[in-house]
C-alpha cells in the first residue's frame, strides 16, 4: 500500500461496509464518480463499479435502516420485537441489548395475556439492558400476597399477578415467568425457555443455572402467646407451557418456621436452588412458589403479608 497526500492505493481492499457522505446506498445502486473527484451512490453501469448487492431496502417495522443501529423516521421504538443490540449498547454477538417493555409480547406463552401497561407500576416502559431474555440487573420476577390464615388451614401464596379482563396485571415480570394459572390468578415463578440457560423440552431437559428465592413477611396475630407461622418454597415439575398448569410436586422446602409470644411476627428467609445439580431434579419449565401457613401447633391464626423475589442466575 502506498499513500500520497489523501490518496491511498491498495492492491486488494476488503471491508464490511462502504459509506459515502450521502449514505450507504439503496437497492441496485453502485458507487460512481460524482464528476468532481469524489464518489457517490448512483445508477451508473460498467465493469469497474462497486455493486450494492441488496435487492430491496433493509427495513425494520417499515422503517429503512440507513446505518448500523440507526433507523429512518422519527418516533421509532422497539416494543419487545427483537433480540439484538440497539444504538449505543455494548453487545457480544447481539446478546446484550436494550429493550422497552410495552405489552410483554416477547416470549409470551399461550396462557399469558399482554401486560397491563396503563395501571401504573410495571411496566414503566423505560428501556433497560437485557441479556438473552432477562434483565442484566436486579431480580427476574417479584410477587406479593396477603390474606387471613387459619390454624391448620390452606396456605397463602405470594402471587406474581392476576388476569384482569384481557390483560395481565403483574408486580414485576419482564421475562414472562409467571405461571401456575388457577382461575385468573398466577401463583408461581416458572423457569421459562425465554431465560438464558433454559432451553429444551418442558419437564424433561435440565437447566444451566441456579435460582435464588428470597422473601419477607409480616404476620399479625392480634394476641400474644403461642403464635407460629411457617414459610415454604414449593417446587413442581412437568409444567405445561400451553395451559399454565404445573405438574406434580417435586420438593417442598421449609425456609422459615418461627414461633413467638408476640402479637406480630416479621421476618425474612431465602433459599438457593442449585439447579445445575442433577440431584435437585430441576428441569425446563419447573415451577417455584413461596407460601405462608399457620400450623396446628399455633394458638391462633393471623393476617399475613408475603413478598417474594426470584432471581435466575445462568451458569457459565
Amino acid at each position: 500500500m502506498s499513500a500520497l497526500g489523501n490518496i491511498a492505493e491498495v492492491s486488494t481492499l476488503v471491508c464490511d461496509k462502504v459509506q459515502v457522505p450521502n449514505g450507504t446506498g439503496s437497492a441496485g445502486e453502485v458507487l460512481e464518480s460524482d464528476g468532481s473527484g469524489g464518489i457517490r451512490w448512483g445508477s451508473g453501469a460498467g465493469p469497474n463499479h462497486v455493486n450494492n448487492p441488496m435487492t430491496s431496502n433493509l427495513q425494520l417495522n417499515g422503517n429503512d435502516i440507513i446505518n448500523p443501529g440507526s433507523f429512518k423516521g422519527s418516533g421509532f421504538s422497539f416494543q419487545q420485537s427483537i433480540l439484538d443490540d440497539l444504538p449505543g449498547v455494548l453487545s457480544v454477538e447481539g446478546t446484550i441489548y436494550t429493550m422497552k417493555i410495552v405489552n410483554g409480547s416477547f416470549g409470551k406463552k399461550a396462557y399469558q395475556q399482554n401486560l397491563n401497561n396503563s395501571a401504573g407500576g410495571f411496566p414503566t416502559q423505560e428501556a433497560v439492558f437485557f441479556n438473552g431474555g432477562a434483565p442484566i440487573t436486579g431480580p427476574t420476577m417479584l410477587s406479593e400476597g396477603s390474606g387471613t390464615l387459619s390454624v391448620g388451614g390452606a396456605p397463602i401464596a405470594s402471587k406474581p399477578g392476576d388476569q384482569t379482563g384481557s390483560t395481565d396485571l403483574c408486580v414485576y415480570d419482564p421475562s414472562n415467568c409467571r405461571g401456575t394459572l388457577a382461575g385468573s390468578e398466577y401463583f408461581a415463578f416458572w423457569l421459562q425457555d425465554t431465560l438464558p440457560g433454559v432451553s429444551g423440552a418442558y419437564g424433561v431437559d435440565p437447566v444451566k443455572g441456579n435460582l435464588l428465592v428470597e422473601c419477607d413477611y409480616e404476620a399479625v396475630f392480634g394476641s400474644s402467646v403461642g403464635n407460629e407461622i411457617v414459610i415454604k418454597l414449593e417446587h413442581s415439575g412437568g409444567s405445561n407451557p400451553g395451559t399454565g398448569v404445573p405438574g406434580a410436586t417435586i420438593a417442598t422446602y421449609t425456609i422459615d418456621d418461627r414461633s413467638s409470644d408476640r402479637g406480630t411476627i416479621a421476618g425474612s428467609a431465602s433459599k438457593m436452588i442449585i439447579a445445575i445439580d442433577p440431584s435437585n431434579n430441576v428441569s425446563v419449565g419447573d415451577a417455584f412458589a413461596v407460601t405462608a401457613s399457620v400450623p396446628a401447633s399455633s394458638a391462633r391464626g393471623c393476617d399475613v403479608k408475603l413478598n417474594a423475589t426470584y432471581t435466575w442466575i445462568p451458569s457459565p
